[in-house]
């Protein structure tokens, strides 16, 4: 009886074995099935429960898809990163960042979930589809160094900057440097809300925290390194350039010395290494800066002038030979840090702007016609002014302007002092007339801006006297004011032709015509409207010891103060291509005067305020 009970409960278990098998694999076939059903519903979409962003982007086909992220990718160029803190604000484009988003990589990423890679993994992201959101990011690339480089500018105008604890070598004996904090953004918080307008997850402002900025090197590493910073600055360095070389002596090392530790970065993140002995970059590039012309052959551009109406070669094209900055600051570093007496640095050849070697090249290129001229009159002018005037005009003419390209008057007459031929004369600096090499040169500046008007080209930057200049009048408002480095006084050749500016005096007269080809371009200048008419203020007294009692020196003519403005049209084919307004705004200007000191008994008269 017992043997018969046992063999039913074993039976009764083996066939409730096989029951639970057949259940599971039942379960296990119809599930596969399901599965199965639900890819093959979904081959080639999207699977349930995807999200791109904040947008259900589930069951649609590449190309439903790739409009979805195309919606999303419009009108980036407008898209911005905008830093603020406190009263000042920073934007960059991402256009600027060089954003740029992999369209196709987000597609195969999103389509390709739950049906490509191994079975298992497909599984699990099936099952996942079915039961929980699945949010995708965008694929996107950027430059980080741009990037980097923007935070870098901002936390040079709000933080400040900490001393690292560094080395000195002098006359063979080694200096230590104490650090100081210093005040910088906050990394962590920028990086992560960079990184979500970036992913477009946000938009709007981003508010910057300033935090302690801590040295990184100790002064116990700085004298455990002391040995080493000796060693690498006990000789003299050749760095040989393009043209010269010049010579680093064992001082000059010893003042390039910059702790460092390595660092592994990653966007604004930083790891960082042992310390080590380096040197100094931005030091090195003040070093190859100062030594320029020693170590380069600068381009130069062919020059033309007119003569007997056709174009006349006056030198032709040379190029030049320059070294690559920033390679060279990284190789200087490099082999300094390696202890080597020798560095030759990498260069390049620079061709010049405006290529001629024959008057017939410049015919070539476009140059062909007069398309614009104009003259001012400096009759009257004391004879620096006019040395002045004459000595310009000679490095403005000659010059050609490619299609496209900027013309700087200030650089196009580069150094004014008297090694470039200029004598003393007076200049409006701030709300004085002094004298000062160059004065005289807004005339050329003048005559410059009101040719580019007649030639119908478009003015990029143009600034008015401070007072009212009888030599530019009339008309009043047409004045151009230039001081090295600012204001400056440029135009852009906006025509698909090169440009030779031709200038030249003759008696009072200073005249610059344009040579290009013409395209059919017309400027319209309408007649100035003068506003607004002020009366100069009180004359100024300021006493002068060296002048008799009673004796006055004028030193400053009164002008009327005065607005003045405007319109400038260019047209082409019957539409206008540019149009722009010049505002002039002209302040009333005191006769300023010297005078001898006065007697005790003489009542004196108080200074009348300046504007």
């Amino acid at each position: 009886m017992s043997f018969r009970i046992k063999n039913k409960f074993k039976i009764a278990k083996k066939l409730s074995i096989r029951n639970t098998i057949f259940g599971l694999t039942s379960f296990l076939l119809l599930f596969s099935i399901l599965v199965l059903g639900y890819n093959s519903a979904f081959a080639e979409k999207t699977l349930l429960n995807s999200y791109l962003l904040d947008k259900n982007v589930s069951s649609l086909d590449r190309g439903k898809l790739l409009e979805e992220i195309e919606r999303l990718d419009s009108g980036y160029e407008d898209k911005k990163i905008r830093i603020v803190y406190e009263d000042k604000s920073w934007e960059v484009t991402f256009e600027e960042i060089a954003w740029q988003l992999d369209k196709e990589k987000t597609v195969e990423r999103i389509i390709g979930f739950g049906h490509s890679g191994r079975s298992s993994n497909k599984l699990k992201e099936v099952l996942h589809s079915i039961f929980l959101k699945k949010k995708f990011d965008l694929s996107y690339s950027f430059n980080e160094k741009v990037l980097i480089d923007w935070i870098g500018l901002i936390n040079q105008e709000i933080g400040s900057p900490k001393n690292e604890t560094n080395i000195i070598i002098k006359n063979g004996e080694a200096k230590i440097t104490d650090s100081s904090v210093g005040r910088k953004i906050n990394d962590e918080e920028i990086e992560g809300e960079i990184l979500d307008r970036l992913r477009l997850y946000k938009k709007g402002e981003i508010t910057a925290r300033l935090i302690d900025d801590l040295p990184q090197i100790s002064r116990e590493e700085a004298e455990a390194l002391i040995d080493k910073a000796k060693s690498l600055t006990d000789h003299e360095v050749v760095v040989v350039g393009a043209s010269g070389e010049i010579n680093l002596t064992s001082e000059d090392l010893g003042t390039l010395i910059k702790l460092k530790k390595e660092i592994k970065r990653k966007l604004l993140k930083k790891e960082l290494g042992e310390a080590y002995v380096s040197f100094n970059e931005e030091k090195i590039s003040n070093v190859l800066k100062k030594n320029f012309d020693v170590l380069n052959t600068s381009a130069v551009d062919a020059r033309f002038t007119i003569s007997g109406g056709s174009v006349a070669l006056i030198s032709p094209s040379q190029t030049g030979e320059e070294i690559n900055l920033e390679e060279s600051i990284e190789l200087i570093v490099k082999k300094l840090e390696d202890g080597k007496d020798k560095i030759i640095l990498p260069t390049k050849v620079q061709q010049p702007s405006i290529v001629a070697q024959t008057s017939e090249d410049i015919s070539k290129i476009g140059v062909r016609e007069l398309i614009g001229s104009a003259t001012t009159n400096f009759r009257s002018s004391p004879p620096n002014r006019v040395h002045n005037i004459e000595n310009g005009v000679k490095f403005i003419s000659g010059s050609v302007i490619k299609p496209g390209d900027e013309f700087s008057t200030v650089g196009r007459l580069g150094t004014i002092d008297q090694s470039t031929g200029y004598l003393p004369e007076l200049v409006i600096r701030e709300d004085e007339t002094v004298p000062e090499f160059g004065g005289g040169l807004c005339q050329v500046s003048t005559t410059l801006f009101r040719a580019a008007l007649d030639s119908g080209l478009r003015i990029s930057e143009r600034q008015n006297h401070s007072y009212r200049v009888s030599y530019y009048e009339p008309p009043v408002g047409m004045d151009a004011t230039i001081y090295y480095p600012r204001p400056d006084f440029k135009f852009v050749n906006d025509t698909d032709n090169y440009i030779l500016v031709y200038g030249y005096t003759s008696g009072t007269m200073i005249t610059f015509d344009f040579y290009g080809t013409r395209d059919g371009r017309q400027s319209e200048i309408s007649d100035p409207v003068v506003y607004d008419i002020t009366s100069p203020p009180d004359p100024i007294y300021t006493d002068d010891p060296t002048l008799e009692p009673g004796e006055e020196k004028q030193i400053d003519r009164a002008h009327n103060g005065a607005k003045a403005k405007f319109d400038y049209i260019v047209r082409k084919d019957g539409k206008i291509i540019n149009q722009q307004t010049f505002a002039s705004y002209y302040t009333a200007w005191p006769a300023k005067f010297l005078r001898g000191p006065q007697s005790e008994e003489a009542p004196q008269e108080s200074p009348a305020p300046s504007e």
